[in-house]
């Protein structure tokens, strides 16, 4: 059996590619167990992962199948509460690593800003076709606010790729763009990764951001503005329909 594991930030499309995933007979993938766990320190997530690795046939959890090829689990390194022990069992379970980014960090942004206002306004970070939950309108982010966020998120991606870069493990890169654009290139690139059969899955995730930034930001021409001469502004038009600044 092969031990797996999705590294990744917020709103990279670990929950998009897990659903998938979760959706192959030989595939058990859990959620985000560990980070439940941090308050309670390292010891109970390494006690959580040796037991889900040791003996998943008796975990007791109803998406783990009954006889599995894969199992696995996602996590954010910012929820691990000690990185070297963790780096320690990743060696020991010979773990293959999934990692996941997004190269739109700005986009990644306001993607998270969103996601915490709809989970704030509605109870739930991300929209599920099956259950037809609805997302937010377009309304103005704050300048300081998507800066900082910006701040925030250019900092854990960075100490998420510095210890990718530490690690002896099997990696499989997988970007949030190709995911989107090319899904069914880029979960067979994963399934030969993972070593199993062809499987043909149904979408679940949906997105609560459109691609085009002008659509869901009220304020987006004062943001450009902004930005305007940098990667940033690139970042925001990138995807637009708008062809100037009004």
């Amino acid at each position: 059996m092969k031990n797996t594991i999705i590294l990744f930030e917020g709103r990279t499309g670990s929950t998009h590619l897990a659903t998938l995933l979760q959706q192959s007979p030989k595939i058990s993938f859990l959620g985000e167990e560990p980070a439940l766990l941090k308050s309670e320190g390292w010891t109970a997530q390494k006690n959580w992962i040796c037991q889900l690795f040791d003996d998943p046939l008796n975990f007791n959890d109803p998406r783990i199948k009954a006889s599995p090829q894969v199992i696995g689990f996602r996590i954010k390194l910012r929820d691990v509460v000690n990185l070297q022990e963790f780096k320690s069992l990743l060696e020991k379970y010979d773990v293959s690593i999934i990692y996941m980014r997004r190269l739109n960090i700005v986009k990644q942004a306001i993607s998270s800003i969103r996601a915490i206002d709809l989970s704030k306004s509605k109870g739930y970070y991300n929209l599920d076709h099956h259950k037809h939950q609805e997302g937010l309108a377009a309304y103005p982010i704050p300048l300081k606010r998507f800066e900082q966020t910006l701040k925030w998120i250019e900092d854990v991606d960075l100490k998420l790729q510095e210890f990718i870069q530490t690690l002896n493990q099997p990696i499989c890169e997988v970007s949030y763009e190709d995911l989107l654009s090319n899904r069914d290139a880029v979960l067979n690139q994963v399934i030969q990764f993972l070593d199993v059969p062809p499987f043909t899955p149904k979408e679940v995730i949906a997105k609560h951001t459109s691609d085009d930034l002008s659509e869901v930001i009220s304020n987006f021409d004062k943001l450009v503005s902004h930005y305007q001469g940098t990667v940033y502004a690139e970042m925001l038009m990138e995807g637009t329909s708008q062809k100037s600044l009004s």
